[in-house]
């Protein structure tokens, strides 16, 4: 028996990861400017607790990874690691980018843009608000309570409006 080629279509992009130490002081925020291409994420701002010095690592995910539920919508899958314990964190912000184009093609408004977090087995919306509009891109800011697997995710104007509501008669009534 042949072994198949695994088409184009099969062969997914590598992941994109961005590393750096940082030194998480007491009641002072630190930033984390993210500069690598084909990571949406561009920045990530964290007040913490504690006195620390660890690593903040963004990866770009290509794919959804195996173990999580699908999610409808998505602009980019990431995950983001840093050990930081949830009661750790005063305050964490992330800042990410999603083209214009993205959402043109796919009739997506720019104000349902949303960053995702999966907690407890399931995909959360978080607060997520537009804070700038730029060469073709549009930059929001999600508050994040922990860190782990997040997905960019948008909706149609259909997908919001009273349509999705309506129950359609029964076959034959």
């Amino acid at each position: 028996v042949a072994a198949e080629t695994p088409s184009a279509e099969t062969l997914a992009a590598p992941p994109i990861t961005f590393s750096e130490s940082v030194s998480f002081s007491k009641d002072k925020s630190s930033v984390v400017d993210i500069n690598q291409k084909g990571i949406g994420v561009t920045q990530i701002a964290i007040n913490s607790n504690v006195d620390k010095e660890t690593v903040v690592e963004v990866t770009y995910l290509p794919e959804k990874p195996a173990e999580i539920p699908e999610i409808k919508n998505v602009y980019q899958y990431f995950e983001i690691v840093v050990d930081l314990k949830p009661e750790e964190i005063e305050k964490a912000t992330a800042n990410f980018e999603v083209s214009t184009a993205w959402l043109t093609e796919n009739h997506f408004l720019k104000e349902t843009v949303s960053l995702n977090t999966f907690e407890e087995g399931k995909w959360k919306q978080l607060s997520t608000k537009l804070i700038e509009e730029k060469d073709g891109i549009f930059v929001y800011q999600a508050k994040l309570k922990h860190f782990s697997y997040f997905s960019i995710t948008a909706h149609s104007e259909l997908e919001f409006s009273w349509f999705k509501n309506l129950i359609p008669p029964t076959f034959g009534s």
